[in-house]
């Protein structure tokens, strides 16, 4: 179904206080699903919401940063 150049990764956090990753980038886009927990990127210079059921895509070279908006509960 998907080339040989796709990675597919998921991640699960588990409850914790919230945290900010450190602005990076990527050589690939980054498509991300949020399935039970809001989230929030700064990307192009702005903060953008990523509510719960949201897709998101992140632009290959652009510099980006996903952070908790609250602590993670059980």
């Amino acid at each position: 179904m998907f080339g040989e150049d796709v990675v597919l990764e998921s991640y699960r956090y588990g409850p914790g206080r919230a945290g900010e990753v450190p602005r990076h980038a990527h050589e690939e886009y980054q498509i991300g699903l949020s399935l039970d927990f809001p989230g929030e990127y700064w990307y192009r210079g702005e903060r953008h919401a990523v509510p719960v059921g949201s897709l998101s895509v992140i632009h290959p070279g652009e510099v980006h940063s996903a952070r908790d908006p609250h602590e993670r509960q059980t």
